[in-house]
């Protein structure tokens, strides 16, 4: 593992066994070696921390006022 003076980056280098990992490897070997399979396995290990963790992506927040179907979708009026 090697840590950039400006912290804000962490460079890993990986060695993913078989024997050890047959799921992972078998996923992550379906991708040639590149940018595909970095973004893959990122991602699993976002999963993983998420998971692990139970932390739960916000959702995103909705816009307010009114769509471009007539207000439809706007907020409810007590009318």
């Amino acid at each position: 593992m090697t840590r950039r003076a400006d912290e804000s980056e962490l460079v890993i280098y990986v060695a993913i066994d078989q024997d050890s990992a047959p799921l992972l490897h078998a996923d992550l070997v379906r991708f040639r070696k590149g940018p595909k399979r970095v973004q893959r396995l990122r991602m699993l290990a976002l999963q993983g921390l998420i998971f692990e963790t139970g932390a739960q992506p916000k959702p995103p927040r909705p816009q307010g006022g009114t769509s471009a179907a007539g207000g439809v979708f706007s907020e409810p009026t007590d009318d």
